[in-house]
């Protein structure tokens, strides 16, 4: 399912993390197909990331956060 832009909750840049992901994915071969031409797009792409829809709950007050535990009271 593709999600438009506008309905993503959370965008969580990879940033520093970004070459760690591709390594991680590419060395469990059952995760991704190695001969997608996706896949190869995806690990080009300087920006790769993770986006994020609220499944439940109150949406975020400010649109689009970074950070998936935003707006959470974790005081016990």
């Amino acid at each position: 399912m593709i999600t438009k832009s506008e309905d993503v909750d959370v965008r969580i840049p990879l940033g520093p993390y970004r070459a760690n992901k591709v390594a991680a994915l590419t060395a469990h071969h059952s995760q991704v197909d190695m001969d997608d031409p996706f896949w190869k797009l995806m690990t080009d792409i300087e920006s790769l990331g993770e986006s994020f829809r609220l499944a439940t709950g109150v949406p975020l007050p400010h649109g689009t956060a970074t950070d998936l535990f935003e707006g959470l009271d974790l005081t016990p």
